[in-house]
């Protein structure tokens, strides 16, 4: 298996589809794309279709690499935390030589982490 995580690619997604309608469960899947079994169920809940009524849930490659392209696009969208006030604060304090540690309010503990007795806040 792999030891760090990498998308699911289109290829994978179109060899799960094949795999799925040929009455392969999740694991098996798995264990053919070299993937965790949860990649694969997740993968499947978050880009396949879910059940309505009479009709079963389905998986198509197609509509699950555009929904996963149309996710990752809006995450590069998604508001920073990193504010221009606390952008401005942080420059501040690294002008002044301050490592990140010593910045108030950074790292655990009180803002006085990280200081020598005579660092000014």
């Amino acid at each position: 298996m792999r030891k760090s995580y990498t998308h699911v690619t289109q290829e994978e997604r179109c060899r799960s589809e094949t795999l799925r309608a040929a009455g392969w469960g999740a694991d098996r899947i798995a264990a053919q794309l070299d993937r965790n079994r949860a990649t694969i169920y997740r993968e499947v809940s978050r880009n396949g279709r879910p059940a309505e009524g009479e009709r079963a849930a389905s998986y198509s490659w197609g509509s699950a690499q555009e929904r996963a392209e149309r996710r990752r696009r809006a995450a590069s969208y998604r508001p920073r935390k990193l504010t221009s006030a606390l952008r401005t604060r942080s420059e501040d304090c690294l002008r002044q030589d301050w490592s990140p540690e010593q910045e108030p309010g950074a790292g655990r503990g009180t803002a006085a982490a990280g200081r020598g007795a005579g660092d000014q806040p």
